[in-house]
C-alpha cells in the first residue's frame, strides 16, 4: 500500500513522528472487536510503501514521544474522538 492509498483510506495522519512514521490517534475499525485501549495506529513506510503497521495502546506511544527531543513539534491527540474516512 502506498502513502497515497493510506491517505485515501484513513485520511491525513494526526501526527508524523518523521517522514516515515505516521500516527493516527483514536483509530477504530468498524466491525472489528478489539480491546478499546488499542486505539492508536502506527504506520511505517519504506520506499514510499507501508512496511509495517500496528494497532496499539496510546500510552506507550505518548511515553515514547515524550522522550524525544522534538516533542514540541508533535501534535498530540485531542481528548475528544474524531471521525475519519475508513471507519475512524
Amino acid at each position: 500500500m502506498t502513502r497515497a492509498e493510506v491517505l485515501r483510506a484513513a485520511g491525513a495522519p494526526d501526527t508524523k513522528l518523521d517522514a516515515h512514521v505516521w500516527v493516527y490517534w483514536d483509530f477504530h475499525v468498524q466491525g472489528i472487536s478489539v480491546d478499546k485501549t488499542y486505539d492508536t495506529l502506527l504506520v511505517v513506510f519504506a520506499s514510499d510503501r507501508v512496511a509495517f503497521f500496528k494497532l496499539c495502546a496510546q500510552a506507550p506511544v505518548l511515553a515514547f514521544i515524550a522522550r524525544q527531543p522534538a516533542v514540541a513539534l508533535v501534535r498530540l491527540p485531542a481528548p475528544e474522538s474524531r471521525t475519519r474516512p475508513g471507519g475512524r
